[in-house]
């Protein structure tokens, strides 16, 4: 999903092919399911934005993207 959407916000029409990460050679071990907890911001009155318009924003401060 999140590859697919820097292809889709950078006007590029390709998509991500999923892969096991089994089938991915690697001498680290990897957490099964490893998503990114953004609860706790609140605690400090904080609340992550959607990642989709932090990667518009990403894409156009490095020229990639109007």
């Amino acid at each position: 999903a999140f590859a697919d959407g820097i292809f889709e916000a950078a006007g590029l029409e390709t998509r991500a092919v999923a892969v096991e990460s089994a089938r991915v050679p690697s001498r680290a071990q990897r957490p099964a399911y490893s998503a990114l907890a953004s609860e706790k911001l609140q605690t400090f009155g904080l609340a992550a934005r959607p990642w989709q318009a932090a990667l518009r924003d990403y894409l156009k401060s490095k020229g990639h993207i109007a």
